[in-house]
């Protein structure tokens, strides 16, 4: 059982894939690549429970078969697929040799045999059900959730583009390459300490202007500042062409005035204390 793909294609695959490969020494299964030809792709999968990332390459299939190519003979397979012309042919299989399984990757210029020595492949994640189970979902508002920096960058080689969405609060964040060869998926994180008000406020506090020096005095732009006829000025949160405050009059709907103007024409200015 075999299926041709493009050696370019299938190191691509590879490369994308091998970032969510697992290290777990209890898990043995989840240690590789699972390579899975069934309809009309050639399917790569990796995972750690983590992150997940599935890689499609539209192939014509010569039957149904799997195999599991260890994360650290990816590297091997790789070289060798790029030592070829991109658009060379490789037929890539399983052979059953006494109790072991070899992967076969054959192409015009050579072949290269790998073993497939992952233990308990059977326990490896059913992928197409997690899968489906999360596509199927209709996008919702995600409220605040958070996601790993590090698994987010795992990402980083599949393309410019990856779109996202995300199925509600505490769910897994999709992520899908713009031409349609690839889906991920990063769990949410555990920690999270604050939520979205939290976080918004603080920022809104830092990057909002506290105070000015106008005309030779400094005024706080966080207060509510009286002319000469008691009437309220409160900055408006913008400024004008060079950096000066623009003021609004409380309760008038107006243009805004630059600080020094409110001052040249009804100053001086007091500081209300209400």
């Amino acid at each position: 059982m075999s299926t041709p793909i493009r050696a370019a294609e299938l190191a691509a695959s590879l490369t994308r894939v091998r970032p969510h490969v697992g290290r777990d020494t209890e898990l043995a299964a989840i240690n590789a690549i699972r390579i899975e030809a069934n309809g009309n792709y050639l399917f790569t999968v990796g995972t750690d429970r983590y992150t997940f990332a599935i890689s499609r390459a539209d192939t014509v299939d010569h039957g149904p078969w799997a195999a599991h190519l260890r994360r650290d003979d990816v590297p091997v397979v790789v070289a060798w697929l790029e030592r070829l012309n991109p658009d060379a042919i490789v037929e890539l299989g399983v052979e059953a040799v006494n109790d072991d399984t070899i992967i076969v990757f054959q192409s015009l210029a050579g072949s290269l045999r790998m073993h497939d020595e992952t233990a308990n492949r059977r326990h490896f994640p059913d992928w197409r059900k997690l899968a489906r189970d999360i596509l199927q979902k209709a996008p919702a508002d995600a409220g605040f959730t958070g996601y790993n920096s590090g698994y987010l960058a795992r990402f980083k080689g599949v393309g410019p583009t990856l779109h996202a969405w995300q199925n509600g609060p505490r769910s897994p964040l999709v992520l899908a390459e713009d031409g349609g060869g690839f889906i991920g998926f990063v769990m949410p994180a555990h920690s999270e300490q604050k939520n979205r008000d939290q976080v918004v406020e603080k920022w809104i506090g830092s990057l909002r202007r506290t105070d000015a020096m106008v005309m030779g005095a400094r005024y706080d732009l966080t207060a509510i500042w009286r002319d000469r006829h008691g009437d309220p000025w409160q900055y408006s949160g913008r400024d004008g062409q060079h950096g000066e405050p623009l003021m609004d009059l409380v309760g008038i709907d107006d243009d805004p005035w630059l600080l020094s103007q409110v001052i040249a024409e009804y100053g001086p200015l007091t500081r209300s204390e209400v």
